[in-house]
């Protein structure tokens, strides 16, 4: 599929109160619940302090980042969201640093692949309640596994080429995007913009928070990411 588009930015947002939580395990601990993690529904989920730090660094490198992909003009860009909290919360800083006036496009199609049921379980009840999803998942690959009540990485890319394709014909100017969103669907969007088949689509990662990747042209991915702490590099990889 072809899309009419001379750069598309897509970014994790910031570390989220979650993010920070969890530290990077698939379901929470009685002790992440005590500490709020399970308070709020994921739309909702905020930065946490680390995030809004995050978030203001990769603001004020974001000049610098567009300059080195040889972008002139930073006006030309539009922000799209999520509309998830933490998205929203991390393209604000972005707005502000690029002097961006017009309105972000929110679409929910750019939302993070839903968990299901596993989103405020304890570790503790995921083992006990969903112990055989293991074995489905070796099974059917990461690509395809849904997560109980959840999701597939599949089944995000067809909303994704719904919101690229929809944008493409009704706001046809709209030609340089920065989107704010999740590693799930930064993964999904990589499989549809690079014609990644499953097994390639599986070996892909969740990109860091505040990773970017870009898409410039062709749709050739580029990738930049954080390093060590709050420090990006330029260029750090092409993939």
């Amino acid at each position: 599929m072809q899309y009419d588009f001379e750069t598309i930015i897509a970014i994790r947002h910031a570390e989220s109160l979650r993010n920070s939580l969890k530290r990077g395990g698939a379901a929470l601990t009685s002790e992440q619940l005590a500490a709020g993690a399970a308070s709020l529904p994921d739309w909702q989920m905020p930065l946490s302090e680390r995030g809004f730090k995050q978030a203001e660094h990769l603001a004020k490198s974001a000049s610098a980042i567009l300059k080195h992909l040889n972008i002139t003009n930073e006006r030309d860009f539009t922000i799209c969201t999520s509309g998830f909290l933490r998205c929203v919360q991390t393209a604000s800083c972005l707005k502000r640093s690029l002097r961006l006036d017009q309105d972000d496009l929110c679409d929910i199609r750019l939302r993070e692949r839903d968990a299901g049921y596993v989103y405020d379980m304890l570790d503790s009840q995921f083992q006990s309640e969903f112990s055989y999803t293991d074995r489905h998942h070796r099974l059917v690959g990461d690509f395809f596994y849904r997560a109980p009540g959840g999701e597939s990485l599949a089944d995000v890319v067809p909303r994704l080429a719904s919101f690229f394709s929809e944008l493409n014909a009704t706001k046809p100017n709209k030609k340089n995007l920065i989107i704010v969103s999740h590693g799930g669907t930064m993964r999904a969007m990589k499989a549809l913009f690079n014609n990644l088949t499953p097994d390639e689509c599986a070996q892909t990662t969740n990109p860091n928070n505040c990773e970017l990747w870009i898409w410039q042209n062709s749709l050739h991915c580029k990738k930049f990411s954080e390093i060590q702490g709050l420090t990006f590099e330029l260029p750090l990889e092409v993939v």
